[in-house]
Formats: structure tokens, C-alpha cells, sequence
């Protein structure tokens, strides 16, 4: 007997039923209890499904870097691919002036607070009074995504986040996770306005990020194409005792 495939359902325009159930059963994930530390263990036992998703852009059909937030309907935190499971930390500042050295190519990106005021500007700037930092973004925290990803979810009600900068109309969606079961979501972001073909680029002129390696330019070559900015320029800062972010081609670099 033939496997079937999970069907897929395109979320593009007009707006589809979101919440329509589309699950085929999926092979459930089997965890070695002797690789789980005790405080993950209810983590491990809970009831889960999963969710598969790509991203293309609605005109050329393309895959496309972006922008997500996959966010709990239940405690409201964020989850990151490939295990959704338990919420995960968010970056401060000072993991940029490390310059992220674990990241890798594939990686989803720095997972960054987007709303709230946490009274620290190591966590999140106070200049946005703990207002969102996109005009239209309603979630917690967002990170870039390169490629189609799955995430393990626990069972219950979620909401699917995707931006490509201002000039794409986000999608946000709620959806259902049942039990051993995997749910297949199609992305399509169309465009509002084309700015550069009325001869408008759009671009970043006050980036802080160490670069001196090549994953380094990678990480924000990536998560320069996920906010679909053209242009991103990287700076070194510095003060009387040092130098910050430290550029390739500079000095001992």
C-alpha cells in the first residue's frame, strides 16, 4: 500500500478556513528518557502534533525567507522549530556584541522581543514604550526562517505569524493541533505596493553586528532578506576604552 502525502493547504488570498481540519495521522516522535534532564520530562510525555510549513512569494511562487512567530493560544509565549515544545529564551543585546557565534546556515534566526516593556534596554529598547515593533505585528517575539521547517507542537490552539517587511501583507492565523497529527501549511505573501518598480529601494543604514566570519555575513544576508530590505550597512561603534562589533577587514580582523 502507497503512503499518502498530508494535503497542504495554500493560505493566500482570499483567506481560507484556517481552522479546517486537514491532519492525516504522523509517526509519533520517540525520545530516549536517558537523554531528557528531569525538568523536560513532562515536556517529553505531553501530547503533541505537528506543524509543516513553507513560505513562497504569492507572485513568483518562490521560497522565500521571512519573518514568524508561532505563539500559544494557552501561556501566549513563543515557540521555535524544530521542537515547539517549552518556550525558549529570547536574545538580549549583548548576544550581538558576541556576534551569535553558534549560529549556523539553516538556523532559524535570533528570536527577538517584539512587544512590552521589560524596563531594560539590554532586553528591548524603552524607545518603543512597550508598543510592538512593527506597526501591524501583534506577537510576542519574532525570528527569521530560510527554508520550509516543522515544529513539534503540544495538543491545543495556536497562531501562525508571517512578515516580509512593510511592503507584503502579513498573514496571521489561528489553527488547532490534535494528537499525533501533522498539519500542512502553505504560506503565499503577495505584495501591497512593488516600490522598486517605482525606483525605491528600501535599505538599513545603522545595522550594530559583529562580522568577521562567514555565517556571520550569513546570518544578516538572511535576516536582511526576511525583512526584504535591499540594502544593510554594518558598523563598528566604539568609545574612548573600546571597539564594538568588530567588522572583517578592520585591523587585527
Amino acid at each position: 500500500m502507497k503512503a499518502k502525502k498530508p494535503p497542504t493547504q495554500d493560505l493566500a488570498e482570499p483567506k481560507k478556513d484556517f481552522t479546517r481540519r486537514d491532519f492525516l495521522k504522523a509517526t509519533s516522535v520517540a525520545l530516549s528518557s536517558g537523554l531528557i534532564a528531569p525538568q523536560h520530562a513532562a515536556a517529553a510525555t505531553e501530547a503533541t502534533g505537528m506543524l509543516q510549513v513553507e513560505i513562497r512569494d504569492g507572485a513568483t511562487k518562490e521560497a522565500v525567507p521571512a519573518m514568524v512567530c508561532i505563539t500559544s493560544l494557552a501561556d501566549h509565549k513563543w515557540r521555535i522549530p524544530p521542537d515547539g515544545r517549552t518556550a525558549p529564551p529570547y536574545t538580549t543585546t549583548r548576544d550581538f556584541y558576541e556576534g551569535l557565534p553558534s549560529w549556523k546556515p539553516g538556523d532559524i534566526g535570533p528570536v527577538r522581543v517584539t512587544r512590552g516593556d521589560y524596563h531594560s534596554n539590554d532586553t528591548r529598547s524603552s524607545v518603543y514604550g512597550g508598543k510592538s515593533s512593527y506597526p501591524f505585528w501583534r506577537e510576542p517575539a519574532t525570528y527569521f526562517v530560510s527554508k520550509p521547517f516543522s515544529i513539534i507542537l503540544p495538543v491545543g490552539k495556536w497562531r501562525l505569524a508571517v512578515a516580509r517587511g512593510i511592503e507584503f501583507r502579513p498573514l496571521f492565523e489561528e489553527f488547532d493541533i490534535a494528537e499525533g497529527e501533522t498539519l500542512n501549511r502553505k504560506v503565499l505573501l503577495y505584495r501591497w505596493v512593488n516600490m522598486p518598480k517605482l525606483g525605491w529601494y528600501s535599505g538599513d543604514d545603522h545595522v550594530h553586528m559583529v562580522r568577521v566570519t562567514p555565517n556571520q555575513n550569513e546570518l544578516l544576508m538572511t535576516w536582511t532578506r526576511a525583512e526584504d530590505v535591499h540594502v544593510s550597512n554594518i558598523l563598528r561603534m566604539g568609545d574612548p576604552h573600546k571597539t564594538y562589533f568588530e567588522q572583517e577587514g578592520y585591523g587585527a580582523h
